[in-house]
């Protein structure tokens, strides 16, 4: 997006077309969590149109199992991110350290923020502006798949290697 303003291409769309990270890691966590960043970070950098290759049921596809066609990780990492764009506006949200991804969005009353841990480590993540009330988490990570939990948070959350936490509660 910058070069393009930068050469005066102000009103010119930015399309990423038919991309799919890690794609015979497809169903694993980490696939998801690749795919999550992502979205995330295309979010943070103003791209107009992020257009998956694939969603159907060829054996390109990632959002459906390849042999009995159930739904993947990856199929709720776009979930997730709907979740997020449903609530209409997004909130400024910054992140510390590489591989790890966040947006945040509310419509004035929910709020929700969504978290990718994109490494193979565990991750410790200090958050800000979110209450130490109890909270809703979904989760994608190797051993959950949308796996839904509330929780009192303490400041912080711990992703699993390979993570995505979408943080859920209202004002």
């Amino acid at each position: 997006r910058q070069e393009l303003d930068r050469y005066g291409f102000t009103a010119t769309e930015s399309i990423l077309n038919e991309w799919n990270p890690e794609f015979f890691e497809r169903t694993q966590a980490f696939h998801a969590a690749k795919i999550a960043g992502m979205m995330l970070a295309m979010h943070q950098q103003r791209v107009d149109q992020m257009e998956f290759y694939t969603g159907d049921l060829n054996s390109y596809g990632s959002l459906f199992h390849p042999m009995d066609h159930s739904v993947t990780r990856e199929y709720y990492t776009f979930v997730a991110f709907n979740q997020l764009y449903r609530l209409g506006s997004a909130i400024g949200t910054t992140t510390a350290g590489e591989d790890l991804y966040a947006l945040a969005a509310t419509d004035g009353i929910q709020k929700a923020a969504m978290i990718a841990n994109v490494t193979k480590e565990k991750r410790v993540v200090a958050l800000e502006g979110i209450p130490t009330q109890k909270i809703k988490l979904q989760w994608i990570d190797e051993d959950r798949i949308w796996e839904e939990e509330w929780r009192q948070l303490d400041g912080t959350v711990r992703l699993p290697a390979a993570a995505v936490v979408v943080l859920s509660w209202k004002e």
